[in-house]
């Protein structure tokens, strides 16, 4: 079973953060942590050196902006899927990073079972953002549909 596993690597400069999505992948039966990477050196030595399938990005690392490590990896032209962890919404650095490779977008505030789950389904090459976010961004995107309509959203679709 272990050529089935899904192989991580956690991209975080906070210790407990780290340690503690370790504790979480590592009790999951399906995955493998294969280490950890504080900056975007260390990433992208490490991303050659162990070829995960999912590279988890700290949002706010402390001396490396995460698009800029995100593109750097996504160069590389190695299968890895890039999932950004941010503990807000912040949808200007989602676009920057989505722009920049990655493939997910995760509040670390998620159910552990929601972050097990963007795992598999990122790790399985779909795209995965968490629910407050893809909520938001539908309700902006309808909002802006409605403007300019005699009838707001469904009526409308309805309407035409």
């Amino acid at each position: 079973m272990k050529d089935q596993l899904i192989r991580i690597l956690i991209v975080s400069d906070q210790p407990v953060s780290a340690l503690g999505l370790h504790t979480l992948l590592s009790q999951q039966s399906d995955m493998e942590v294969m280490g950890h990477a504080t900056s975007g050196e260390d990433v992208l030595e490490k991303v050659a050196r162990k070829k995960p399938q999912v590279l988890l990005l700290d949002c706010y690392l402390i001396h490396n902006p995460a698009d800029i490590i995100a593109r750097e990896v996504s160069s590389l032209d190695m299968p890895v899927e890039i999932m950004a962890i941010n503990p807000i919404i912040d949808e200007p650095h989602l676009k920057s990073l989505l722009e920049a490779g990655a493939v997910g977008y995760l509040l670390s505030s998620e159910s552990l079972e929601s972050i097990t789950n963007a795992v598999r389904k990122v790790a399985a090459g779909e795209r995965w953002l968490s629910s407050p976010l893809a909520n938001r961004l539908l309700t902006q995107e309808t909002r802006k549909a409605d403007q300019g309509n005699p009838l707001p959203g469904r009526r409308w679709k309805c309407w035409r």
